[in-house]
């Protein structure tokens, strides 16, 4: 009997630890499952808070790109427009001093025609038939140290030498040699004679 009742007290006490496992088994679901929702939630809780934060950085890197795409553009706009305003400012600038040069020179030659009038028209009356003179003497005349007028001649018989005689090189030479140019009052005894 002893065996009989010391069964009876394994089979109950085996019966409780049964009963009692299956609610401590039915306590360690409860607390996974529990934990498995808890941490489920906070994962989520960071994964959002990780989204959050990310989409606020792409937010704020898009407006710093947009914020120095603007800055470039801007400077670009402020280069072109102070570029155009130096190229105006010069153009207007050459454009009034090209007519202030029109101006002073039309002033200067009125005041030189001005001038003429009033005294000057022998000066010119002298030049005009200085020029018209000597235009009408041929390249192989020239004067000689007593102021009349001569011919060049070539010197020797070689045709070549007569040739070579109407060269610049020969006539500066025999201007040098034996011609001079006419003084002032040669010029203004001629100038008197037409």
């Amino acid at each position: 009997m002893l065996r009989l009742h010391s069964w009876r007290k394994i089979s109950h006490f085996l019966h409780y630890q049964i009963k009692n496992n299956a609610k401590l088994y039915e306590a360690a679901k409860c607390i996974q499952k529990t934990y498995r929702k808890f941490r489920n939630k906070q994962q989520m809780t960071q994964q959002q808070k990780e989204m959050e934060a990310a989409v606020l950085i792409q937010k704020y890197y898009r407006r710093y790109k947009q914020y120095a795409y603007y800055k470039k553009m801007t400077q670009a706009a402020v280069l072109i427009q102070s570029q155009f305003r130096s190229y105006y400012a010069q153009k207007r600038f050459k454009k009034s001093r090209d007519a202030a040069v029109v101006i002073q020179n039309q002033y200067r030659t009125y005041k030189e025609h001005e001038r003429l009038k009033k005294g000057g028209n022998k000066s010119v009356i002298i030049q005009q038939r200085y020029r018209s003179h000597y235009q009408r003497i041929p390249k192989h005349v020239g004067r000689n140290s007593d102021g009349q007028i001569v011919q060049i001649v070539p010197e020797g018989p070689d045709s070549t030498q007569a040739d070579q005689s109407n060269s610049p090189d020969n006539i500066l030479q025999l201007t040098d040699d034996s011609i001079t140019a006419p003084s002032s009052e040669e010029k203004s005894r001629e100038s008197s004679n037409h």
